[in-house]
């Protein structure tokens, strides 16, 4: 365990972006976190990194676990003016000090991004894979990014799934939200569903796989969980060998949309 969440929550004046949320990842693993848009999963990542404390519950951290051990990579790609790739590797070596200067060049300069440009006229691809080469070369043991693959292109996409595959081996634990599951199918290893600042589901993709089906929608099978509709089938939990095995959207889809079904009836 790196990081565990204990009915975690978070208020805003009378809001509630994040309700009893209790979950634990683990490092040498990529967990993908997602949800709709509001679904907290941006309040999960600053109680995560210590910008925000929890309104109630609490967050536990492995040994040695500190902020320079947490990298966190925010989908606004907002920049300082003026300032360029060279500017941020000097502030990322003072905010982790074991910051791999060689490596974040190696990075950028794979994708000709000048290391003195002026990062507010990159563009918007370039902007995604510089700050995701900040965070691969913090050497943190926890790495958080929003929307990773945001403006990529299919060859940059697919580098930087084998540079997860490879911080994963070397025991890093890396943490991506994204809407773009299905880019994220073979890299998995843990899903956490979101919605409304309610925990849906967490749980190993393989064991998930393990237990879930997808079943004609008019199906009425004994012994199983209805999680939710998809289209004109439905998703369940289940012992039998029944229907076929979902993908990893359909996962996603079926809670949300199960979800969805419940708070209509309410």
């Amino acid at each position: 365990m790196e990081i565990e969440l204990l009915n975690a929550s978070k208020l805003f004046n009378k809001a509630v972006a994040l309700k009893d949320v209790s979950f634990s990842l683990s490092t040498g693993r990529l967990s993908l976190i997602t949800g709709p848009n509001g679904a907290g999963k941006t309040t999960l990542f600053r109680i995560i990194t210590k910008e925000y404390l929890p309104s109630k519950g609490d967050v536990k951290y492995g040994s040695g676990i500190n902020s320079s051990e947490i990298a966190f990579s925010d989908e606004n790609r907002d920049v300082f003016q003026y300032f360029s790739p060279k500017n941020y590797c000097r502030l990322w070596q003072l905010l982790y000090p074991r910051f791999d200067k060689n490596r974040f060049m190696d990075l950028i300069k794979s994708k000709n991004i000048p290391y003195s440009g002026d990062v507010s006229s990159f563009s918007k691809g370039r902007k995604t894979w510089l700050f995701n080469s900040l965070s691969i070369s913090s050497n943190s043991k926890i790495v958080i990014m929003d929307e990773p693959f945001q403006h990529l292109d299919p060859v940059a996409r697919d580098e930087l799934r084998n540079i997860f595959k490879t911080e994963t081996e070397k025991g890093r634990a890396i943490i991506v939200s994204t809407h773009e599951i299905s880019e994220f199918d073979e890299i998995t290893d843990d899903i956490v569903i979101l919605c409304e600042g309610n925990l849906l589901y967490s749980g190993d993709k393989v064991k998930t796989f393990l237990t879930h089906r997808v079943i004609p929608g008019t199906d009425c099978e004994d012994d199983c969980q209805v999680i939710g509709p998809i289209v004109n089938e439905k998703l369940v939990v289940t012992e039998k060998n029944t229907g076929r095995t979902p993908i990893l959207k359909e996962i996603v889809l079926g809670y949300l949309n199960g979800y969805q079904v419940n708070s209509d009836r309410i």
